[in-house]
């Protein structure tokens, strides 16, 4: 009741229903950001930009960086650029032979790009070594299966 007041007596002060808007979600946000934190900050989603760009370019001037491929493909396969993510983690998994928790990375580009023998690589290489980064591929290959739609349910 008190935000459609607030909304109302905004309204008339500022004359224009979108200002009056804008201006009440700018002060939620100021107020939650003050307070409980429950919003993202903006600068997070800048940092995360600038350190992909920064990566992409060490990249660019050295492409055997091998450690700055694999940065980049786990940057690319947490914002679920599943492509991307995918061309850099093979070349990481190329270098990183030996690395079980690159190749289950590698295995989760793979099933975010629609190869489903990802999944079975995933289940493989979980299966040799269940504690590998504490079982999240597990829950990682289950989220991207059940957001296909052609993945059995």
């Amino acid at each position: 009741m008190s935000k459609i007041l607030s909304f109302f007596v905004l309204t008339s002060l500022l004359g224009s229903p979108w200002a009056a808007i804008a201006l009440l979600i700018a002060l939620s946000w100021v107020l939650d950001r003050t307070t409980l934190r429950y919003l993202p900050g903006p600068w997070i989603a800048i940092r995360r930009a600038l350190q992909r760009r920064r990566l992409a370019a060490a990249i660019a001037h050295n492409p055997h960086d091998f450690r700055t491929t694999l940065e980049l493909g786990r940057m690319e396969l947490d914002a679920r650029r599943w492509p991307k993510a995918l061309e850099f983690l093979t070349k990481a998994k190329d270098a990183y032979r030996e690395d079980a928790s690159v190749q289950v990375l590698h295995a989760l580009a793979r099933l975010g790009s629609g190869d489903v023998a990802g999944a079975d690589e995933v289940e493989r290489l979980m299966g040799a070594n269940p504690k590998l980064r504490f079982g999240e591929p597990w829950l990682d290959a289950a989220t991207i299966l059940l957001a296909r739609r052609d993945a059995p349910r």
